[in-house]
């Protein structure tokens, strides 16, 4: 078990630096002893963690996803290591983050109230963007972002899963309320486009089935805060996160659209852009996904 634990370790410092030489230099290893440990993970779990390409780097699905394992146990290690650190040497510094407007609004901010219960000694500079800001630029620390990732150059860990949710407000009419996914092209649409789903939703069915239907946006919004009040006053159906609207739809003041129909999970990551994390960044992204685990779930948003 021990040796598993440590092969976890260097599988996690191969992939924070996308390269063998990278992680057995600042392991101290030889790249065959790094090369070894992989290959030994690899028979012992009987999959292929990493593509291995002399041009490029890259994690199958499954090294993906022991990657966000490995992470999460050397998070917990630390966490342990700083219980007892913290009474001898308290964390301090400042730590940058940025989340979009409605999530940050909806939970990271009493993410943050709960932390710094906790971390006192650690300063908070937090953005609420609901535009992707370039972390180096902007001295980002962490970025909590929802949805697919696309700059390969950063780092990031998995927080939980997030559904989105077709809604409409109360006041839209209830006579033109979408009954069949088909029914989606005839009613206004309010959309956010940083949500990157385009103009083409797919929906699926419990039963496995799935429908593909084109809308045609009425209002574009770059913030999920006036899409979400456009589509509350009647504007237009429109997509928003389930974590943002659980206590309005539970109120009335939303409704769910199409109930029977889903679209596919989204994802919450934590997004740093460089792997060698301060004791401040450690600290707070394993306290994140401990909130996101307890108030989400690992598979939130999923139905």
């Amino acid at each position: 078990m021990y040796k598993e634990l440590y092969r976890m370790a260097v599988y996690a410092k191969v992939v924070e630096n996308r390269s063998f030489s990278a992680a057995a230099k600042k392991l101290g290893l030889g790249r065959s002893v790094v090369s070894q440990h992989i290959r030994s993970l690899e028979d012992g779990l009987g999959v292929r963690l990493i593509n291995r390409n002399t041009r490029s780097f890259s994690l199958t699905d499954d090294g993906d996803r022991f990657f966000q394992s490995c992470i999460h146990m050397l998070e917990t290690a630390e966490a342990a290591l700083n219980t007892i650190n913290a009474k001898q040497t308290p964390v301090r510094g400042l730590l940058r983050i940025t989340a979009p407007h409605n999530l940050g609004l909806s939970f990271v901010v009493g993410l943050i109230h709960r932390f710094r219960s906790r971390h006192s000694d650690i300063e908070i500079d937090l953005a609420l963007d609901d535009a992707v800001v370039n972390l180096i630029a902007e001295q980002v620390d962490i970025a909590i972002r929802v949805g697919p990732l696309r700059d390969s150059r950063h780092h990031f860990v998995r927080l939980c899963n997030s559904q989105l949710i077709i809604c409409a407000g109360k006041t839209f009419p209830r006579d033109r309320l979408p009954k069949e996914p088909a029914d989606l092209v005839n009613v206004p649409w309010v959309e956010v486009p940083r949500q990157s789903i385009g103009h083409r939703l797919t929906l699926l069915q419990a039963n496995g089935s799935s429908k593909t239907v084109k809308i045609y946006p009425s209002i574009t919004t770059n913030s999920g805060l006036a899409a979400q009040a456009l589509i509350r006053m009647g504007d237009g159906v429109g997509i928003l996160p389930d974590y943002a609207v659980a206590a309005e739809l539970k109120a009335g003041s939303l409704l769910r659209v199409l109930p029977k129909w889903r679209l596919p999970s989204s994802s919450i990551s934590a997004v740093f852009p460089n792997p060698q994390l301060p004791p401040r960044s450690r600290l707070f992204l394993a306290f994140a996904r401990s909130e996101f685990k307890a108030a989400f779930g690992p598979e939130a948003g999923a139905t």
